[in-house]
């Protein structure tokens, strides 16, 4: 869907018409443009992929800074992972700065400050997703942010997400694009989830780990399980995933089979997931 062409805008009302369009497609944040006395340029589009959205611009020199005092403001709990399809973008978060050359990734947690900029004409390709279909601790995502480049699948996501968007319009009437959606949704998830990954993220060993949540009285392997079914559940709740098998959702959430997926599922929500499915609203769902 065209969010805005402004070829099609008065110049005198460019750069409020930009403002609103990415606000609404995005969080609460300043924008500043490089060159606001001259005539900005920007082609916004957005798609709904069922699970997630994928956003694209190209415009002209421009800088998106969310600062503390928007993190109070209404925003969506989301997660981007983003393209950067021509120029050179500059970002920074959570103390981290990188440099973005075309092609290149570039994780960003939308609930958190950050500072993103590019100079001239520049253009991103964003895949858009809501946190509570990750699954994941909060803090491991952020720990990712940079070292997303280590990814074993950073080049088949990029060119996976270069493809997107150049395909999304053809693609739009499509049966399958929730599909695509969810497919595109599971290569940004990891189902290996597990101590060893987790101590990685946050650069200490599985001893430590294992001492943190101890001293929390937490089970450091019921937790994973509880987060691998949380988010299992939240797709079985989703209208987008109804057409998905139950063995095809378990194994998204790292389930080995859905014998087992189906024996966890139902010691925490009391219905087995095909029940929970197919009856929404039955009233002994915990």
């Amino acid at each position: 869907m065209l969010l805005l062409d402004t070829a099609t805008v008065p110049v005198a009302d460019r750069i409020e018409i930009f403002n609103a369009a990415m606000l609404d497609a995005s969080v609460p944040m300043t924008i500043t443009h490089e060159q606001p006395e001259q005539p900005i340029h920007a082609r916004m589009q957005l798609w709904n992929l069922g699970v997630g959205e994928l956003f694209t611009s190209d415009n002209s020199g421009f800088r998106l800074r969310r600062a503390r005092r928007h993190l109070s403001m209404d925003g969506r709990p989301y997660l981007a992972l983003a393209l950067q399809a021509t120029g050179l973008c500059q970002f920074e978060q959570f103390g981290h700065q990188q440099m973005v050359q075309r092609g290149h990734l570039m994780l960003n947690d939308l609930t958190a400050a950050y500072d993103v900029n590019w100079s001239g004409l520049g253009g991103s390709r964003c895949f858009q997703l809501p946190y509570d279909r990750l699954g994941l601790p909060v803090d491991l995502i952020r720990a990712a942010v940079p070292r997303i480049h280590t990814s074993p699948l950073y080049d088949l996501v990029r060119h996976h997400l270069n493809y997107l968007s150049s395909e999304a319009d053809r693609l739009l009437d499509d049966p399958g694009l929730t599909s695509l959606g969810n497919a595109t949704t599971e290569l940004l998830t990891e189902a290996d989830l597990g101590p060893q990954r987790i101590a990685a993220a946050h650069n200490i060993s599985r001893r430590q780990l294992y001492t943190l949540f101890r001293q929390a009285d937490i089970s450091l392997e019921q937790w994973i399980i509880t987060q691998r079914l949380e988010g299992a559940r939240v797709d079985l709740s989703s209208p987008a995933s109804q057409h998905r098998t139950i063995a095809a959702i378990a194994r998204s959430w790292g389930f080995a089979g859905p014998s087992h997926f189906t024996t966890r599922f139902r010691a925490a929500y009391g219905l087995s997931p095909i029940e929970y499915q197919q009856y929404p609203d039955a009233p002994d769902r915990k």
